[in-house]
């Protein structure tokens, strides 16, 4: 690095082009690394890529510092003369700085570059005195072979940098090619997709939209059907109970006529027991019984006819004279008015022939 003064106490350097290799490599490490409250690193990075000035030694310090900070390698630059390099002014050396700048950062690896600037800058050639320079031609000579030799570097180095940023602005252009063709292809095949899902939804919609009716019918022929089965079941219901009721009026229909039935057979049972009883009573009282003769009047015919005749029972009463007793009882007819010997209530018989019995009492009447 060849030195030039900026103020009394403040001085600057320009680097050769191996110099500048080593400082673009630290600065491009340790520039996010650093505080944004030391303000030096924005001047650094607008004045050095935009201009063709030196850089500062407090700037180098700044960096030197950072770089131990960090643990990696520092500057470790020397004083040296002035270089062809040096000499560029204005844009050229502008453009030199921004070309480095650009092939550092698309490398993978800066490591080799690095490596071999530092052996360069090792070999940068030492300064050189005014009397040294004026008082040996040849070393003038040699001078400027040297900064001409060092400007066709220059000029094969940009030229090889015209033509790798062709390289890279084509590769560029054909990746952008590609790309679009990807993602043509891609919003293609994602169109494809939304269309195809947009059939499926419909689909998925419709399937929906007809499960939802099949469940309402569904469900509305389960509530029919259960109203069905309602009235089915209220019916049944109403049909048990009526023969529940049928049923159980047979029954008490069939125990009242086994009661009539038992009552008349009871009944029976009294009046054969009963007609047994009288049949033998009056088996009893027929010996005993004297026939008479009927009583004929001298006057027959203005006699009632007794043997004709009778009263309510069915018995005509006669006194001791033969006289007819008019006395007779109520018992003994049936519904029509007869009794068991046939009459009526008027006492007229059947037409039967009447016996007169006499009785130890004295009282005689018709049999039959």
């Amino acid at each position: 690095m060849f030195p030039f003064a900026i103020g009394p106490h403040h001085s600057g350097y320009h680097l050769d082009r191996c110099e500048e290799i080593v400082l673009i490599d630290a600065w491009l490490k340790i520039r996010s690394r650093i505080p944004d409250d030391e303000v030096w690193h924005f001047d650094f990075q607008d004045r050095f890529f935009s201009t063709d000035s030196g850089v500062s030694e407090k700037v180098l310090e700044s960096i030197d510092r950072h770089l131990k900070r960090l643990r990696l390698k520092t500057l470790n630059f020397r004083i040296s003369g002035h270089t062809p390099y040096m000499k560029i002014r204005r844009q050229e050396k502008v453009d030199a700085r921004r070309h480095i700048q650009d092939d550092l950062q698309t490398r993978a690896s800066t490591e080799s570059v690095v490596d071999a600037a530092r052996v360069e800058c090792g070999n940068v050639p030492p300064p050189i005195s005014k009397s040294e320079a004026a008082d040996d031609p040849a070393v003038a000579a040699q001078r400027r072979k040297d900064e001409a030799l060092e400007r066709v570097r220059r000029e094969q180095e940009a030229e090889a940098a015209r033509t790798r940023q062709a390289e890279q602005v084509a590769q560029a252009a054909e990746a952008e090619r590609v790309r679009q063709e990807q993602e043509a292809a891609r919003a293609a095949e994602l169109e494809r997709l939304c269309q195809e899902e947009a059939a499926r939804a419909a689909e998925l919609v419709q399937a929906r939209a007809l499960v939802a009716a099949a469940d309402a019918a569904l469900t509305q022929g389960k509530a029919s059907e259960s109203r069905l089965f309602g009235a089915i079941e209220e019916l049944l219901l109403g049909f048990a109970g009526k023969l529940d009721l049928l049923l159980a009026r047979s029954k008490l229909a069939n125990l009242q006529i086994n009661e009539l039935a038992s009552r008349i057979e009871a009944v029976d049972g009294r009046v054969a027991a009963e007609t047994e009883r009288v049949l033998e009573e009056m088996a009893k009282l027929a010996p005993k019984m004297v026939r008479i003769q009927p009583y004929v009047s001298p006057d027959v015919d203005d006699q009632p006819d007794y043997e004709s005749h009778g009263h309510a029972n069915g018995r005509s009463h006669l006194n001791g004279h033969g006289h007819p007793l008019h006395h007779g009882h109520g018992n003994g007819h049936d519904r029509n008015g007869h009794d068991r010997n046939g009459h009526d209530r008027n006492g007229h018989g059947n037409g039967r022939d009447h016996v007169i019995y006499s009785t130890p009492g004295g009282y005689g009447g018709d049999r039959g």
